[in-house]
């Protein structure tokens, strides 16, 4: 029972994080020769362009981790 409580929190929990990473910013992908690269386009009124390829671990999109308390938004400031 235990087991599928965990489960169950660790499935919310991603959901959730999913959420709200896509929330914000137009959601794009490119297709290329072995696959599909999925991204987010957002503007943030600047004249600069960042792409940005993430390693593996729990920050999405924005520079926000949930192993930190509160919100940075490094990525789009």
């Amino acid at each position: 029972m235990k087991k599928i409580l965990v489960f169950i929190a660790i499935a919310l929990a991603i959901s959730l994080l999913t959420a709200f990473a896509y929330a914000n910013g137009k959601l794009i992908k490119v297709n290329v020769k072995d696959g599909t690269i999925y991204g987010k386009l957002i503007d943030c009124s600047k004249d600069v362009v960042v792409v940005i390829i993430a390693g593996s671990g729990p920050t999405d999109m924005n520079g926000n981790t949930p192993l930190v308390q509160g919100k940075n938004d490094i990525f789009c400031s």
